[in-house]
C-alpha cells in the first residue's frame, strides 16, 4: 500500500492540483489499509462515474477554486511518505457549508431489472403455451410447464420490486430538489433547471454536446419514458398470484401480460439490454451518488459514502467542492461532488483558507 501513498503523493506533485482526489471509491465504504485520499487502485468498483475526464478537454469544465494550484511545498521524500503512512495530508481550504439532507443513493439493480432477460423467460413460457396446445399434457410437459411458471413469475417479482424501488428512489431526489418550487434557487435559477443539470452532474457531454437545450429536451423524453416505464410496472403487478403451482393459475395473467409486452406502449422498454432508465446518458452521473441538500441551500450530487451533517469544503487546487467528514484532529476524505452555483469559483476566497489535516 506505500506503493499507492507514493504514487498519490507524486501525482499530487506533478499536477499541481487535486484531480487525484476525483478517483471514485467503491461504494460500501473506505479501505481499512489506506489513507482516506488515497485511490485503491485494486478495486474493482462498482464506481460512480467520474464527475470530469482528467485526461480530456472536460477536466477544465469545473473551477471551483478559480484555478488555484496545489502548493508546491509538497514534498515525496521518505520522511513524507512515513507521514502519509500515518494517514496525514497537509492541503489548505475551509468549509463552506453542511449536508442537511440527503436522499438515498441511486443504484441499479443490474440483475433483476434486465428487461431482456423478462422477454426471455415471457417467451419461454409462451413456448410452453403453445407446445402444450399440440400434447397430450404428459408429465414430461407438465413438468416443463412448472419450471417455465415457476421461472417467470420469480423474474416478474424481481423486476417488480428493484423497478419500484428505482423509481420511487428517483421521485424522492426530484421531490427533494423541487421543494418549494416556487420559490427560484439561490442563483436565481428555476428548480427544475437546476435538478436537470445537477442529475446530470453539470457536464453537458455525450450526446448533449450540442449544448444544455438539448439535454433538457432529452431529460424531458427520459422523463416521460420514466411515466410510462412506472405504469408497465404497475400494470405487471396487477393480479399476480402470489406462488403459483401450476400454469392454470397464471395463465390468465399471463395472457394479459404478454398482450402488454407486445403492446406499442410499452415496446421501447424492450428494444435494448437493461432498460431505458438506466441507459440514458441522463442518469449516468447520478447512478451510485446521493442527491442532497446543503443548509445554505445549495443542491448537490453527492458520494454515496455521504452522511447528513458532512462539511463541505473547496481546498486549494480541487476543481470541485469535496466532502470531508471530523475525525479525531483533522478530516476524513469522503468524494468530490457537484454543487449547483459553487462551481465556477462563485463561493471561492483564498483568505479564508487554513490548514486542514486530511487522514
Amino acid at each position: 500500500m506505500t506503493t499507492y501513498i507514493r504514487t498519490a503523493l507524486i501525482l499530487l506533485k506533478a499536477s499541481k492540483n487535486l484531480d487525484i482526489l476525483a478517483t471514485p471509491k467503491r461504494t460500501g465504504g473506505f479501505s481499512d489499509d489506506l489513507p482516506s485520499w488515497v485511490p485503491d487502485w485494486s478495486d474493482t468498483g462498482p464506481y460512480a462515474q467520474v464527475l470530469f475526464d482528467r485526461f480530456s478537454d472536460s477536466s477544465e469544465i469545473f473551477k471551483a477554486t478559480a484555478g488555484s494550484q496545489l502548493d508546491s511545498t509538497l514534498d515525496i521524500g521518505r520522511d513524507d511518505v512515513t507521514k502519509a503512512v500515518n494517514g496525514r495530508l497537509l492541503l489548505r481550504g475551509y468549509i463552506v457549508d453542511y449536508v442537511k439532507t440527503l436522499r438515498q443513493q441511486l443504484e441499479y439493480d443490474e440483475k433483476n431489472m434486465d428487461f431482456l432477460e423478462y422477454g426471455k423467460a415471457a417467451r419461454a413460457l409462451y413456448e410452453q403455451i403453445k407446445a402444450f396446445d399440440k400434447s397430450n399434457a404428459s408429465s414430461h410437459t407438465m413438468a416443463e410447464f412448472r419450471n417455465a411458471t415457476t421461472n417467470f413469475a420469480d423474474k416478474v417479482r424481481r423486476i417488480i420490486r428493484a423497478s419500484k424501488r428505482f423509481a420511487d428512489n428517483v421521485e424522492n431526489w426530484r421531490a427533494l430538489a423541487l421543494e418549494n418550487e416556487d420559490e427560484p434557487y439561490l442563483t436565481g435559477e428555476n428548480k427544475m433547471k437546476v435538478f436537470k443539470r445537477t442529475l446530470a452532474g453539470g457536464v453537458c457531454g455525450g450526446v448533449y454536446q450540442h449544448g444544455w437545450e438539448v439535454m433538457e429536451s432529452s431529460f424531458d423524453q427520459w422523463w416521460e419514458q420514466m411515466g410510462t416505464w412506472k405504469l408497465f410496472i404497475e400494470d405487471l403487478s396487477k393480479n399476480l398470484p402470489e406462488n403459483p403451482k401450476d400454469l392454470g393459475e397464471l395463465l390468465p395473467w399471463f395472457r394479459s401480460v404478454l398482450g402488454m409486452y407486445q403492446s406499442n406502449s410499452y415496446l421501447g422498454l424492450f428494444q435494448r439490454r437493461g432498460s431505458i432508465m438506466k441507459n440514458h446518458d441522463v442518469l449516468q452521473k447520478a447512478l451510485f451518488r446521493k442527491l442532497g441538500k446543503m443548509e445554505k441551500g445549495y443542491l448537490g450530487l453527492l458520494p454515496g459514502e455521504c452522511k447528513e451533517g458532512d462539511s463541505v469544503v473547496l481546498l486549494k487546487g480541487g476543481k470541485t467542492p469535496y466532502i470531508v467528514r471530523q475525525r479525531d484532529e483533522g478530516w476524513q476524505f469522503v468524494g468530490d461532488c457537484y454543487i449547483h452555483g459553487m462551481m465556477n469559483g462563485e463561493a471561492w476566497d483564498e483568505l479564508k483558507c487554513h490548514d486542514m489535516a486530511i487522514y
